[in-house]
């Protein structure tokens, strides 16, 4: 294991978000300036399709190693879920009529998400950066010098190789449990995956709807400014897993936390809102645009969640995870619905307004949920 000290964990960890920043918003400019728009909307669909199914594959091994906390995981149930993710990933493609492709994408995304727990467990920040950055190099090589077009096929081997290096130095397996053990760890980490897929579908559930609804030539105008404002939440991000170590186990100061995480959503808010607009019509070559309304709206989301990954590190370890499924499981349902209603009378702006109404009720049932166990630890 790398060990830094905490500032240099912290600038780190900084640099490994950014640049995973930076990959997908490369990835979105050179799709655009090569293809039209129907077939972007299509590519990113895609593209959303696997990281949604990245999450049956990765079966919660992206939080929960750092709540079971053990430093080797046994081999069967790793083996076993992965398994059982994938068979359950290939079934939903089979019945929506997918490309099968979408399943290679979604184990190179699983392969992340996989090593991304290992990273909030082991603390190992400057592996983290060594990954995303060789990543990044490994696709630009692959559309800057071989000048390969299939950009989704070459992002996913971008993200795969370093990934797969990185799993096979830090994961630490286990030969002890009996396969009986081996399917109760699965049960209980049913809950943690079903709370992850819930979680992610409720932010990328849109795309079955474009879908449905014949409307997916717009899908882009929507999911592209999107997955830029979404990109924003990734700074509190790195300050909650810089912070839920220590949450998880000692009495942290939260009001003190909290406040951190309250004046970095103003922050956001306020870069968000006066940054955005020129960016995303750089990113997508004019072909979309937004209103100060439409982002003040994004950016208010942005600030929503911002505040909701300090209630998340409360849930993830006051909480149940059934609970935390319950209550994504309830958002998600009443996205959908909102979702349908508001895309069939205002195109893709109805997604917007959907997304903003269900962040309100999620932040709202996570402070109702956390506010007792602040009110204790400030005692």
């Amino acid at each position: 294991m790398i060990n830094l000290p905490v500032s240099k964990n912290l600038i780190f960890q900084s640099l490994a978000v950014g640049i995973r920043s930076i990959l997908i918003f490369l990835f979105v400019y050179f799709a655009t300036q090569k293809i039209d728009n129907t077939s972007l909307s299509i590519l990113l669909s895609q593209f959303t399709y696997a990281s949604i199914f990245s999450h049956f594959i990765c079966f919660g091994f992206d939080y929960s190693f750092i709540q079971e906390g053990e430093k080797k995981t046994d081999l069967k149930s790793f083996y076993f879920k992965i398994v059982l993710g994938s068979v359950f990933t290939l079934l939903i493609i089979k019945l929506q009529g997918l490309d099968y492709k979408i399943f290679l994408y979604s184990i190179a995304i699983a392969s992340s998400s996989i090593f991304k727990g290992l990273v909030r467990l082991n603390q190992t920040h400057m592996l983290d950066f060594i990954v995303n950055f060789s990543t990044l190099c490994i696709f630009l090589f692959s559309v800057k010098v071989l000048n390969i077009n299939d950009f989704l096929d070459y992002l996913a081997l971008s993200i795969f190789i370093p990934n797969l290096l990185a799993l096979f130095n830090q994961l630490k397996f286990s030969l002890e449990e009996t396969f009986h053990k081996a399917y109760r760890s699965v049960l209980k980490s049913l809950p943690l995956s079903i709370y992850a897929i819930t979680s992610y579908l409720w932010l990328n559930v849109d795309v079955y709807v474009f879908d449905y609804l014949d409307k997916i030539d717009n899908y882009s105008n929507f999911t592209v400014p999107n997955r830029f404002f979404i990109n924003l939440t990734m700074i509190p991000v790195i300050l909650m897993n810089y912070r839920i170590a220590k949450i998880f186990i000692n009495n942290y100061d939260l009001n003190k936390v909290f406040k951190e995480f309250n004046l970095i959503g103003i922050l956001l808010f306020l870069v968000a809102f006066f940054i955005s607009g020129p960016l995303i019509t750089f990113i997508t070559n004019d072909t979309v645009s937004l209103s100060n309304f439409h982002k003040l709206l994004f950016s208010s989301i942005v600030y929503m969640r911002t505040i909701n990954t300090f209630f998340s590190m409360l849930i993830l370890k006051n909480f149940n995870n059934w609970i935390r499924f319950f209550t994504i499981f309830i958002t998600l349902i009443l996205h959908i619905i909102i979702l349908y209603f508001s895309i069939v009378k205002y195109d893709w702006i109805g997604a917007l307004y959907a997304l903003v109404a269900t962040t309100l009720v999620f932040v709202t049932i996570n402070f109702v949920l956390t506010k007792k166990y602040l009110y204790v630890k400030q005692n």
